[in-house]
């Protein structure tokens, strides 16, 4: 994830939210639209074996500066 003050930019350095290795096999993660407000976001995330989709949660509050 990058973070800005606006959509055009700076970007911020890559922040990992999840990684392959502690979930295998990770792909397909998407935002949840209804939490682009907030200190929170959800998004989607699949992992291919065993095949499933989480629901994950960032709490953005506590990324510091970016």
């Amino acid at each position: 994830m990058r973070t800005a003050e606006d959509i055009k930019g700076p970007w911020s350095e890559p922040y990992e939210l999840a990684s392959g290795s502690n979930y295998p096999q990770l792909y397909g993660s998407y935002i949840h639209p209804t939490s682009a407000t907030g200190d929170n976001l959800y998004f989607l995330m699949s992992m291919w074996r065993p095949y499933n989709v989480f629901l994950m949660k960032a709490e953005l509050a506590d990324m510091g500066e970016y």
